[in-house]
């Protein structure tokens, strides 16, 4: 029988650690709040900017910290800010550009990959090119967790995740690392392209002013041939031949 009452005692307890620890994960913004104010903190804050709907994603903290507030207040765009000596006050970020800036480099050395593209995925998505010292600027980006990647041709793509909080300017570089792409199989042959077996008539008439004219070399009448279409005689050939064709074809 008290073997009994231990373990129930046991139960018990652990049952009261886990409802605490229910309790304090996804609690209320404005309890993290009021529970630095019994710590000592003199927070500052209103109903219309710190809003009753407005929770903690994560367990609260014990006992909770300003660092751990600031967190919870930059999911929401709010700042957690000092006006004077332990005095701080929270406002709404509604001017705040969060920006994400940086470079995008080999695996070894600082030689930048101009042209690389970067793509921000998080709150918002984003795409950017680098330029050609290979950095890149993306502005304007709500609060909260980013995943950014960087690709480039003959390099593998690389990604980083970041959280970038409210009021944010974050310095991201980028390192890629280089591999060869291969290319598809290539066959070369020293066969050559049969030429088309093709008849195609092009009339051609000579008038007396041509034949008058005609350039004759050495009294050669098959000077003529090289006035029609497509035909050539060489220095060193008794005969006419296609153009772009040899004396084989």
């Amino acid at each position: 029988m008290a073997r009994g009452f231990i373990l129930c005692l046991l139960a018990l307890g652990l049952f009261g650690a886990m409802s605490a620890h229910a309790a304090g994960r996804g609690a209320q913004l404005t309890r993290l709040l009021e529970e630095l104010r019994t710590l000592g903190y003199q927070i500052v804050y209103s109903n219309e900017v710190v809003r009753p709907g407005m929770r903690v994603s994560g367990p609260l903290e014990d006992p909770p910290t300003l660092e751990s507030a600031r967190r919870a207040l930059d999911r929401h765009g709010l700042l957690l800010v000092e006006r004077e000596q332990g005095v701080y006050l929270v406002v709404r970020c509604t001017d705040c550009r969060q920006t994400i800036r940086g470079r995008v480099m080999y695996e070894q050395g600082d030689l930048p990959i101009r042209g690389a593209l970067i793509t921000l995925r998080g709150p918002t998505v984003k795409s950017i090119q680098a330029g050609r010292d290979g950095s890149y600027l993306a502005t304007d980006l709500p609060p909260g967790r980013y995943e950014i990647s960087a690709e480039a041709a003959s390099f593998r793509p690389s990604q980083v995740s970041v959280e970038v909080p409210a009021g944010a300017d974050l310095v991201v570089d980028l390192r890629l690392e280089f591999q060869a792409t291969l290319l598809e199989k290539v066959v070369v042959t020293p066969d050559r392209f049969d030429i088309a077996q093709q008849t195609v008539e092009v009339p051609v008439s000579f008038q007396r002013d041509d034949l008058k004219d005609a350039p004759l070399r050495l009294g050669e009448t098959m000077a003529m041939t090289e006035m029609l279409p497509g035909m050539a005689i060489g220095t060193e050939e008794a005969a006419p031949r296609i153009r772009g064709s040899t004396g084989r074809d």
